[in-house]
């Protein structure tokens, strides 16, 4: 990375391997092989700093990755390949926090807080925001 790393995660594939995931100042998430430590892939797709990482099973079991920060996006990403599956673009200011969580229908969604002082509820894979407060 070129600057400060502020978010790490892990994502365990469908093959049982592991997959590292980096974001920060240079607005690049990086997936690296948690074995080997070799560099999978670097792509930008942030606009901002990249604040937040937290992974996520999506409905057909696979892994992905959902990202946050300065740009006031929050975006889903497919581990396995590196690429964008979905931007949501909902708060007026730096996303401050992320998670996962499962909604009592038994569908998984994303949970994104920033200083626009709002919380955003996002279906999977990224529907439009369910809610806010």
């Amino acid at each position: 990375h070129q600057g400060c790393v502020h978010a790490l995660c892990a994502i365990y594939t469908k093959a049982g391997t592991s997959v590292l995931c980096s974001g920060g100042d240079d607005r690049k998430v990086r997936f690296w092989d948690a074995k080997s430590g070799e560099l999978l892939a670097a792509v930008r797709g942030h606009t901002g700093a990249i604040r937040q990482l937290c992974p996520i099973q999506l409905p057909r079991g696979s892994c992905a990755l959902v990202s946050a920060g300065d740009d006031s996006t929050v975006r889903l990403w497919d581990a396995s390949n590196a690429s964008i599956l979905w931007t949501g673009v909902s708060h007026c200011a730096q996303v401050t926090a992320l998670t996962a969580a499962d909604r009592s229908c038994g569908m998984q969604c994303v949970v994104s807080a920033a200083q626009d002082r709002q919380l955003k509820v996002w279906a999977v894979p990224g529907r439009p925001a369910l809610c806010s407060s």
